[in-house]
């Protein structure tokens, strides 16, 4: 049985990200959107890299999720201070590695409450790009009823046939990954979780990050509900949320 997680994020009009150095067009800020069609990414590969969030006032969270290309196997630190890093600057992560095999990885991070954060990232490709950084605190939710089916997969393209009946090969136009979400009969606290997040993200059709194993690390993935659909109704002083079906890139 897994105990899974969500986390999400939307940050305030205040804050601001800079980066050590940016690739030509890419902005540091795009990361602040849960999109994969723009990004940050480093002007080269000397040394390592930073970004640094400025919340405009002190900001607390528990975990960093992030969304790119060639995440897998890069470290990535956190650093926080009071003064943005002129005398004050302590860390809150240690560096990890990261376990991103398709698009997204996540750490705990145990965060402190200070106005400037630093996302140190070490050990990349030339191909890495961060598309997006979700700092923010991880909304458990309740034991699974059913396995979320992790090795499914839904492959769409066409398979090429010549005239003659030989075959020349395929073309692939994307391989998604459908995840089943059952989270069952819930108590009341549980719920109260869960309202909060089909309220900021289902009802408004926004993605999120789908943590299979809450007490670990090893996955993340981003993705989105099938549908829009969303119940729970209580009976008996119950409440049983209808199957949800979660959909992620799986190549």
């Amino acid at each position: 049985m897994y105990q899974p997680a969500v986390l999400y994020t939307e940050y305030a009009g205040a804050v601001s990200v800079t980066a050590t150095d940016s690739l030509a067009d890419s902005d540091p800020e795009d990361v602040l959107l849960a999109t994969e069609d723009t990004w940050w990414a480093p002007a080269n590969q000397s040394g390592s890299k930073s970004l640094i969030f400025d919340f405009g006032a002190g900001y607390y969270y528990n975990a960093i999720a992030l969304l790119g290309r060639d995440l897998d196997g890069v470290t990535v630190e956190i650093r926080g201070s009071t003064d943005n890093f002129s005398a004050s600057d302590f860390q809150i992560k240690a560096p990890t590695a990261l376990s991103a095999p398709v698009n997204a990885g996540w750490l705990i991070a145990p965060g402190s409450t200070v106005r400037y954060h630093k996302v140190i990232f070490s050990g990349f490709s030339s191909d890495f790009r961060v598309a997006h950084v979700c700092l923010d605190q991880i909304r458990p939710l309740p034991y699974l009823s059913e396995d979320f089916d992790p090795d499914g997969f839904d492959a769409a393209g066409e398979q090429l046939v010549s005239s003659s009946g030989v075959y020349v090969g395929s073309t692939l136009q994307r391989t998604m990954r459908e995840l089943p979400l059952d989270l069952g009969q819930v108590t009341d606290s549980e719920y109260a979780i869960i309202a909060h997040w089909a309220e900021n993200r289902l009802r408004r059709l926004l993605p999120y990050f789908f943590l299979p194993e809450q007490w670990t690390y090893d996955t993340a993935y981003f993705g989105w509900n099938k549908d829009g659909r969303f119940s729970a109704p209580l009976k008996d002083g119950v409440r049983t949320v209808a199957p949800m079906t979660f959909v992620t890139r799986a190549l």
